[in-house]
């Protein structure tokens, strides 16, 4: 995320983010007037553990449509699972 505040890459996508791991620099981010998304093209949500940085909304979109996106569980469910099944 850093380099596309810099301009030195158009854009960014990561899957598999916790929320700690990106809030400050969403913030910097959007401030040095970087557009962030959900990769889906959706709006961005921080809690969904993925993102999309890109210099331009439009560029942005268009990224946006080049992946097959995947969802993540939210933390602790697989081990709740793991849990039930064991008792």
């Amino acid at each position: 995320m850093v380099y596309c505040a810099q301009g030195s890459v158009d854009a960014y996508i990561e899957y598999g983010l916790h929320s700690w791991d990106i809030a400050a620099a969403v913030v910097i981010y959007q401030e040095a007037g970087g557009i962030i998304i959900d990769p889906t093209g959706k709006p961005f949500n921080l809690m969904s553990r993925k993102i999309l940085c890109a210099s331009t909304e439009s560029l942005a979109k268009e990224i946006s449509q080049l992946f097959t996106h995947v969802e993540f569980e939210p933390e602790g469910d697989k081990m709740d699972d793991v849990e039930a099944h064991s008792t």
